[in-house]
């Protein structure tokens, strides 16, 4: 037909921690799969997403209600639209392409800067691998789906500005990027050394346990990783 809905009825219940989504921001997750599957380039209007209908009982992981936690909703956007996009991949394979590596993968690094003796925040996503497609191999260090208004800094700028120093930074070739006809693409491996004593680290990323998904066949990708040396 001319109509399309999806239906996340039955999905779990909001938590009681931040990783939660309004409803707004999974219409936007819907949003934007739908795009993908009529006309990415097209300019949008008012009756773009007229024949799209989006279906979710108040109070889900992807509806929160007031006062539910909602300061990471991007991972839960996220994984939303990995749904609606894995089950138009049966639709139509030329569209879409296999699982990514999904999370933002937001890491922070704040502290007091050891020569002004200023505090100081850096605060980065990161980059990773994205699913191959019908035609070609996946995308390598390409942002999650659910970002858009952060940069791929160089370590140069980053080194210049805050008390660190990058040991490494590279595509992840051996790791696993998905096997087939047309492999996945690579995620990243960036190592820092916090040069400030008086500084804190915080991390958090999805699709730790569970691996991309591959398409007719094709191989599963690996997961993201971050490990802490004191």
């Amino acid at each position: 037909g001319d109509e399309i809905t999806f239906d996340f009825t039955g999905s779990s219940p909001q938590r009681r921690g931040p990783l939660n989504s309004p409803r707004s921001a999974l219409l936007s997750a819907v949003k934007t799969v739908f795009r993908a599957l009529v006309d990415p380039q097209a300019p949008s209007n008012e009756g773009w997403f007229r024949p799209l209908h989006v279906v979710v009982p108040d109070g889900t992981v992807f509806s929160a209600q007031y006062p539910g936690p909602v300061g990471w909703y991007y991972e839960i956007t996220g994984h939303a639209s990995e749904l609606a996009w894995k089950a138009l991949s049966q639709v139509a394979p030329e569209r879409f392409s296999a699982g990514s590596y999904l999370s933002l993968c937001p890491t922070f690094i704040t502290g007091i800067e050891p020569d002004t003796g200023e505090p100081f925040a850096l605060i980065e996503p990161h980059h990773g691998g994205w699913g191959a497609t019908e035609s070609n191999d996946g995308e390598s260090a390409l942002i999650a789906v659910s970002d858009g208004d952060t940069y791929n800094y160089s370590v140069e700028l980053l080194e210049a500005k805050y008390p660190i120093r990058c040991h490494g930074y590279g595509l992840n070739t051996g790791d696993g990027a998905g096997a087939g006809f047309h492999r996945g693409g690579y995620g990243i491996r960036k190592e820092y050394e916090i040069l400030a004593d008086d500084a804190m680290f915080y991390g958090g990323m999805a699709r730790t346990k569970t691996r991309p998904w591959g398409i007719d066949g094709g191989g599963r990708g690996s997961v993201n990783h971050l490990e802490l040396r004191l």
